[in-house]
This record gives structure tokens, C-alpha cells and sequence, in this order.
């Protein structure tokens, strides 16, 4: 109410954002859709592409669980033609993902097959880049570390549990046979 007063219209639309989350996290999907779409019309009255792609992506999610799955689809791909016009890599990523999974679920797996594929080729793009690269490199090394201490204590319980087990089993089979 004090951002409408104010008019403060990216704080309204902000907050009318995490009201959807929230009501979606809730599992008010419909709801939710509601909200979405009138923060969808501001964002395209706007010009703001980029939230408007990120609007119908959320769209997108809630009509896959309200099992609305050729809707869905639709708003998938307008999100998706709106990311490739704007060269969105993280944005583009979801898209992939949610539109193989809605066609996994139409049981198109030839479709879903390619869409995960570009997702694979858009995550290395991304995450391979040289921007991305020192950083990398510099937290790998403690990554290890830590992994491997962790990798080894836990092949350490896991072969503990599998010696006690072992020995359990050994100690019932042998009682088994004495009382025979």
C-alpha cells in the first residue's frame, strides 16, 4: 500500500514478485498466476523484457503443476524466444530445463533428449567462460581439500558398518549351526 501510494511501481512490482513465490511455494498456483499476469502486463507496458521472460517462466512453473502442461508450454517458449532475442544465458538455462521436462512429461523424449542437450551446451558455455575461470581455479583447490577429507571419512564408516555387519552375520550363522 505505501509503494501504490508513493507510487513507487518497481517496489509494487517487486512485492506483488514475492507474493506469487509465495503463494506458489504454497502451493496456490492459481493464485499466483493471478498476480503474474498483471506484473506481466506492467513489465511489457514497461519494455522490461527480461522480467517479462523471468514473469513467464513462473507462469510457466505453476500451469506445469496445475497440469496445464500444453499452456505451460506456450509460455516456456515465449520466455525462451525472449531469451535467445536477448542473449539471457542464465535465463536461457531454465527455459531448456522446464520445456525438456514438460516434454518428458508429454512423453517426448526425443524433444526433451535435444533440450537437455542445449542445456548441457549452454551450462559449459557459461560456466567455462574465462571470467569465470580464476575463480574457479582459486576455490577448486580448497574444494579438494575438503572432498577428499570428507571422501575418505566416509569410506572409512562405510567400510566400518560393512565389517560389523559382516560379523553380525557371521556370529548368527554360527549360532544357527551349533543349535542344529
Amino acid at each position: 500500500d505505501i509503494s501504490t501510494e508513493t507510487n513507487d511501481g518497481y517496489d509494487v512490482l517487486n512485492t506483488l514478485w514475492i507474493m506469487s513465490e509465495i503463494y506458489s511455494s504454497q502451493k496456490e498456483y492459481a493464485r499466483s498466476n493471478e498476480i503474474l499476469l498483471g506484473v506481466l502486463k506492467r513489465y511489457e507496458e514497461m519494455g522490461y523484457k527480461r522480467q517479462s521472460a523471468k514473469v513467464l517462466t513462473s507462469l510457466g512453473r505453476n500451469l506445469t503443476e496445475l497440469n496445464e502442461i500444453d499452456k505451460a508450454m506456450g509460455y516456456f517458449e515465449k520466455s525462451l524466444e525472449i531469451t535467445l532475442e536477448l542473449d539471457a544465458p542464465f535465463e536461457l538455462l531454465e527455459n531448456y530445463r522446464n520445456l525438456a521436462h514438460v516434454q518428458a512429461i508429454l512423453h517426448n523424449f526425443e524433444a526433451a533428449d535435444s533440450l537437455q542437450d542445449l542445456f548441457a551446451q549452454t551450462h559449459m558455455k557459461i560456466f567455462n567462460s574465462d571470467s569465470l575461470q580464476s575463480n574457479r581455479e582459486l576455490s577448486s583447490g580448497n574444494e579438494n581439500q575438503s572432498v577428499t577429507s570428507v571422501s575418505t571419512s566416509s569410506d572409512w564408516i562405510i567400510a566400518f558398518a560393512m565389517m560389523t555387519i559382516l560379523c553380525i552375520v557371521s556370529v548368527i550363522a554360527y549360532r544357527g549351526k551349533r543349535k542344529e
